[in-house]
């Protein structure tokens, strides 16, 4: 009778010793996947900021291009060549 209670106690010992490690290995996973959210939406603001800085190089760069245009078209052809021609070197 002595070996029947040692095991039911032992079963019993197993069982809240799972129920514990269980506990413990669901509040790591919380734990963790809250540190991946976080770093996700540290990952997100990051796209975003690049994002809209090349927006704004897009932006920057259109307007560039069209005050060269603007420049180039009260010059004669040749004059814009030997500029673009200086440039290259």
């Amino acid at each position: 009778m002595t070996i029947t209670v040692i095991l039911q106690i032992l079963s019993l010992v197993a069982g809240v010793a799972g129920a514990l490690f269980g506990y413990v290995r669901h509040q790591q996973a919380k734990a963790t996947q809250a540190t991946a959210t976080a770093r996700v939406s540290e990952l997100e603001k990051d796209e975003a900021k690049a994002d809209a800085a090349a927006a704004t190089a897009r932006v920057d760069a259109v307007a560039v291009r069209q005050q060269v245009e603007t420049q180039n078209a009260a010059k004669s052809p040749q004059e814009v060549q030997r500029e673009m021609d200086q440039w290259r070197m």
